[in-house]
């Protein structure tokens, strides 16, 4: 019997390498207008943030351009878009941080993440420590047994669109098809479909 487990962890490696390369490559004009456009509408604020996530191999910083304005006094201040909980003050969020996001630029830095092994481009998307405190439920230890993603299932399956809640079992689902099947196809599938919501424009804003 195949040990998917493993040859899809090869894969995805090779897939996480292969892309996350290209798209830096790709993205290399946005790390030269970004900065530049954030330093203009604000001189003093940072140009990157970084907050703690949880993934299959422990707790690291993901990376996403700066898109809300700073809280005095606390540079790592709350910002959640793990997908499984919103607590995002959006009064905060900057007029280049919303386009950013609607085309979910601000995520771009993540590559540099995927590029370190600290998250896969495909996989349930990683929360906070807090977050993962408060996944009592036997289903939630699930979504971590595979690497954690920049997107995943739960971000472009038309299911979640019709009902919101639906992203625990999504993510386990994914989970699932990467155990006991090879999960290049779906992997495929669920780049190709955030393609075409990025060219809609239909990030969080």
């Amino acid at each position: 019997m195949a040990d998917y487990r493993k040859i899809n962890g090869y894969f995805k490696r090779a897939e996480d390498v292969l892309l996350a390369s290209a798209g830096l490559i790709l993205a290399v004009p946005a790390f030269v207008i970004v900065p530049i456009l954030s330093k203009i509408e604000n001189p003093r604020g940072k140009v990157y943030f970084k907050h703690k996530r949880v993934g299959n191999r422990g707790e690291f910083y993901a990376l996403k351009f700066r898109t809300m304005d700073e809280a005095e006094g606390n540079d790592q201040y709350w910002e959640n878009d793990s997908d499984m909980y919103v607590f995002t003050d959006r009064t905060r969020i900057t007029k280049l941080g919303r386009f950013l996001r609607k085309y979910s630029i601000d995520e771009l830095p993540q590559f540099i993440n995927i590029i370190r092994g600290e998250m896969s481009f495909v996989g349930p998307r990683p929360v906070t420590p807090k977050e993962k405190e408060r996944m009592t439920g036997a289903g939630y230890g699930k979504r971590f047994e595979c690497p954690q993603g920049l997107t995943g299932l739960a971000q472009t399956d038309p299911r979640w669109k019709v009902k919101s809640d639906l992203t625990l079992s999504l993510d386990i689902e994914y989970v699932n098809r990467y155990e006991n099947g090879f999960i290049g196809p779906a992997d495929a599938g669920i780049v190709f479909d955030t393609l075409m919501s990025l060219t809609e424009g239909v990030g969080k804003s």
